[in-house]
């Protein structure tokens, strides 16, 4: 079995296809039971703009030039075997002249469940991650592993945490390649853009400056934050015949009063 992760986007403020569009055209391209697991992404700028008007990024870009580019769709699928990425290729096409693939390996790291089996309906963060220039692969991915997604885990209340290190492109322009690609899942909203709610606070406003100094001082150690993309996004299953149990070995999100 295989992961596959196809990325699709657009230039920051172009018109793209409705939602709903997207999602018909997806079900319709997805219907071979062969495609063991499809869940498709789509952006909720809405959120991305609370998002930056109440807590801004953790992640800098040069304010001058802002985002070039804008999420159109993240699709991932499972298949027995990544070497024909022709369906996921056209089907991606179909929505964007700017499309990628490649094939990931997914190490679910959090997977908290609600009473239906999965984490909380809500919203999730996917980022494209690029690493500092000044580190190799391996040790990029050796401190993400082993000190910054603790700090996540620690700090930020999500309900899912999955590391996509990514192995080969199999269809796109190379030069947009990431070093992996991070889900991360919360159940509300707020828990995204709530500065106290996000940052661990447990509700004390005293706290915020020391836990944000945490999570930002580690960021720029291990990503080339010019390069690093991350887009807020709402999740469509489209077909679910594998899911992970819940680790009971990964810390409980933390969560203060009112969080659902």
């Amino acid at each position: 079995m295989e992961k596959i992760i196809c990325v699709a986007m657009a230039p920051a403020g172009a018109e793209q296809p409705s939602s709903d569009s997207i999602l018909t055209q997806a079900r319709e391209a997805f219907a071979n039971p062969r495609f063991r697991c499809v869940s498709l992404q789509l952006p909720r700028r809405d959120v991305e703009e609370l998002r930056a008007r109440r807590r801004g990024a953790v992640i800098h870009r040069d304010a001058a030039s802002g985002p070039t580019r804008q999420l159109v769709a993240l699709l991932s699928l499972w298949v027995d075997c990544a070497d024909d990425p022709s369906t996921a290729q056209r089907f991606m096409a179909g929505i964007s002249d700017d499309v990628t693939g490649y094939v990931v390996t997914e190490a679910v790291a959090r997977w908290w469940p609600g009473p239906g089996g999965s984490p909380p309906a809500g919203v999730n963060a996917v980022s494209l991650l690029r690493r500092n220039p000044n580190m190799s692969r391996e040790r990029f991915l050796a401190h993400w592993v082993q000190v910054h997604m603790p700090i996540s885990l620690h700090y930020h209340p999500q309900w899912k945490y999955v590391r996509n290190p990514v192995e080969r492109i199999i269809f796109g322009d190379a030069s947009h390649l990431p070093d992996a690609i991070v889900e991360e899942g919360f159940a509300a909203v707020d828990d995204l853009v709530d500065p106290l709610r996000f940052y661990g606070t447990g509700g004390d406003p005293k706290n915020l400056d020391t836990n944000k100094a945490i999570v930002f001082e580690d960021v720029p150690v291990f990503l080339d934050t010019a390069a690093t993309e991350t887009f807020v996004t709402e999740e469509h299953v489209l077909r679910a015949e594998w899911m992970p149990l819940a680790d009971q070995r990964a810390p409980a999100p933390l969560l203060v009063d009112g969080a659902s």
